[in-house]
């Protein structure tokens, strides 16, 4: 999912796994890496990723391992804006980068608001 771009103008790209259910179901998000220097919980999301016995019964999960892509590469809690992503949610579309990757991230979303 395309939620921003760098400094150097390139669109930042997140990526995002869902799993499904046959039977509809809740959703859960499931993300770590909102603060790029807090990376503990991507290796568990990714073992939840790469689990063949990770099965649904109904529902779905999305699953996204850093979601703060721009500080997770920078090994820091802000983007390079100096924002902290956390403190930027709901967000705007005309914001700051954090503004508007908060606007973008999956956990915004719904399916009857797309920005």
């Amino acid at each position: 999912m395309a939620v921003g771009e760098s400094y150097s103008s390139m669109t930042v790209r997140i990526p995002i796994h869902i799993r499904r259910a046959a039977v509809d179901g809740p959703v859960v998000f499931v993300t770590a890496a909102l603060h790029g220097d807090e990376i503990n919980g991507t290796g568990a999301v990714r073992q939840l990723i790469q689990d063949d016995e990770f099965q649904l019964l109904r529902g779905a999960v999305i699953l996204v391992p850093v979601l703060n892509l721009l500080a997770f590469d920078r090994h820091s809690r802000y983007l390079p804006d100096r924002r902290d992503l956390n403190r930027s949610f709901p967000g705007s579309r005309n914001g700051s980068l954090a503004s508007r990757m908060a606007r973008m991230h999956p956990a915004t979303l719904s399916p009857h608001h797309r920005p």
